[in-house]
């Protein structure tokens, strides 16, 4: 009877490590994107604020005239 080769052991730990690391990479990228989410979401906010805040100046200056 033959005894197992080594090789075949490791090939198995080889798979683990390697599904642990794709999934770690994915769940990185999931976090990232969600904070850009959150910053394109405040930058669009602060932007709106801005020409709000434009629109109501011009129209101030509208009415003086």
């Amino acid at each position: 009877m033959k005894k197992r080769k080594q090789h075949q052991v490791k090939a198995s730990w080889y798979y683990i490590f390697w599904s642990i690391m794709a999934l770690s990479v994915a769940a990185g990228q999931l976090y990232v994107g969600t904070g850009y989410r959150d910053m394109a979401e405040s930058l669009e906010e602060a932007r709106d604020a801005l020409i709000y805040l434009e629109m109501e100046r011009l129209s101030e200056f509208r009415h003086r005239q």
